[in-house]
Formats: C-alpha cells, sequence, structure tokens
C-alpha cells in the first residue's frame, strides 16, 4: 500500500486513475496502466477506513499527527485475518483492457481528427512498454511508438522502439540544426 486518499491529490496524478475518491480510501502500490496488471482492493477494508474517517473529522482527520498509524490499526488486523486484501487482473483481463484501451483510444483520435486521417503511431505513456503492449499496438494498426529514450532511430531499427532526440525548451533556430546535424 502507498497510501490513502485525502482528496487533496491532483485529479492527473497517475497512481490514482480509476481509483476510488472517497477520504480514507488506501491506495495501493501499482504501476503505469498499459504494463501492469491492475489491483483490486477487498472492498471492505476500503469501507472500514472510509467509515473510520468519517467518523473522526473527515478531512481534518489528516492533520492529526497520527493519521496513518490510525488507519493502519484498522488494516493489519484485518490482514492477519483474512490474508488478502484484494487481487490483480488475471492475465486474460489484462490483455483484453489494453487492448480495448489502445483500439478505442486509436479510433476516438481519429473520429477527432476527421478527414479520414489515420493515427499510425504511439508515444508510450510515462516511456513504459512491454512485449504485450508492442502486441496490441501491432494489432490495432499502428505502424510504430516513440519511447521516451534519447537517441537516433535508424533505418531497420524496431518501429515500436523509436528514440528520440531531446530538444530543451528555449533552444534556438541555430542550436536546434546543431543537434540535429550530429
Amino acid at each position: 500500500m502507498i497510501n490513502f486518499y485525502r482528496g487533496n491529490e491532483r485529479d492527473d496524478y497517475f497512481l490514482l486513475k480509476g481509483t476510488d475518491k472517497r477520504l480514507g480510501v488506501p491506495i495501493y502500490r501499482f504501476g503505469y496502466e498499459l504494463v501492469h496488471r491492475r489491483f483490486y482492493p477487498e472492498k471492505r477494508i476500503s469501507n472500514l477506513c472510509v467509515e473510520y474517517v468519517r467518523k473522526h473529522g473527515r478531512q481534518d482527520f489528516f492533520k492529526k499527527p497520527t493519521w496513518r498509524k490510525d488507519l493502519l490499526k484498522i488494516i493489519h488486523p484485518y490482514r492477519k485475518r483474512r490474508k488478502a486484501i484484494g487481487f490483480y487482473e488475471g492475465q486474460r483481463g489484462w490483455e483484453t483492457r489494453i487492448g480495448i484501451e489502445i483500439s478505442r483510444s486509436k479510433r476516438m483520435i481519429e473520429e477527432t481528427i476527421g478527414g479520414g486521417k489515420k493515427v499510425l503511431f504511439f508515444a508510450y505513456p510515462w516511456g513504459a512498454y512491454d512485449n504485450e503492449l508492442i502486441h496490441q499496438l501491432k494489432r490495432a494498426g499502428y505502424r510504430g511508438a516513440f519511447t521516451s529514450g534519447p537517441g537516433i532511430h535508424y533505418l531497420g531499427e524496431d518501429p515500436y522502439q523509436i528514440k528520440r532526440i531531446p530538444i530543451p525548451s528555449g533552444t534556438r533556430h541555430d542550436d536546434l540544426i546543431s543537434i540535429l546535424k550530429q
């Protein structure tokens, strides 16, 4: 577990995507959406923590210096009795989910652009990718994808692992030309 939802996390904070946003909900460790399986926490534990926070001051509860210890005192005994505090999605569920996400987002972008234009390249969010994601990109009709790794991509290299040339903000025209000539 990483933390507990306190209501002050940014909406675009990538670890909270799809998370129950009730005060006190445990936030469990998981990775980037397209390359890691989702963790589905035991609802009973979440409900116990949320109820405790509600009864002990809601948002003010998190001003107490012992708030984290107080919530962990709920989770640890529950964990000892029940052993499981949730489960990770299975391989098939994960493959299905990312396949749907990849094809649906591609279709939405193409519909938004219009004019029959096709989206042919993908940029890995946070630079994270694996073989399954590459497989799903190929199935969806992508011809290549950009990593976050710096460097030059040469003809014949894997088009699903295209490196990038970083261009710092404030780069002048002359500097850009010299970067590209390297």
